[in-house]
């Protein structure tokens, strides 16, 4: 064996003994996160070194869209949060009375419906209101006037089927 190869092995057995030796739980606690008294969070100076953890509340209101309710024929109902500030990120189209995803605003709609909606996707109810043959006003009414949003959508290559609820 070489003496550069015997080196180099010496070198890193030593960096991961010295990595298994430090004191990581200080990289990793930043600050804790208190509640205040109206539902808001706050963070404390980072010397606490307390360790805080999602309560069943907070991953109950997402701020990315997740489904809630598949069916055999492919369609399911998407749960989405109104934005703060701006559109859902995806433009719509309407072909023979119904409603189709037409195209993404931008890359980063793209990213958040990755694997949720798709261009061609039909929707088919908002807020378990069917969409077939309403305005553009109306289906724009149904989309903002919640802070969620429940959205029935059929993929593009799905089968026509009424579902019974």
């Amino acid at each position: 064996v070489s003496p550069l190869a015997q080196l180099r092995k010496t070198a890193s057995f030593q960096s991961l003994h010295f990595l298994q030796k430090k004191n990581r739980y200080s990289s990793y606690v930043v600050g804790e996160v208190a509640e205040t008294s109206l539902g808001r969070s706050e963070a404390k100076p980072s010397g606490h070194r307390s360790i805080t953890s999602l309560r069943v509340e907070d991953t109950r209101l997402p701020n990315h869209p997740r489904v809630t309710q598949t069916f055999a024929d492919a369609s399911f109902i998407l749960e989405l949060s109104k934005p703060a500030h701006g559109p859902f990120g995806f433009l719509i189209s309407r072909s023979c009375g119904r409603l189709f995803i037409h195209q993404m605003a931008d890359q980063y709609a793209e990213k958040l419906y990755a694997g949720l909606l798709e261009l061609g996707d039909e929707i088919l109810e908002i807020n378990r209101e069917r969409v077939e043959d309403l305005s553009f006003n109306e289906v724009n009414t149904l989309m903002l006037q919640d802070s969620t949003v429940s959205l029935w959508i059929r993929r593009h290559n799905g089968t026509r089927q009424q579902h019974e609820e």
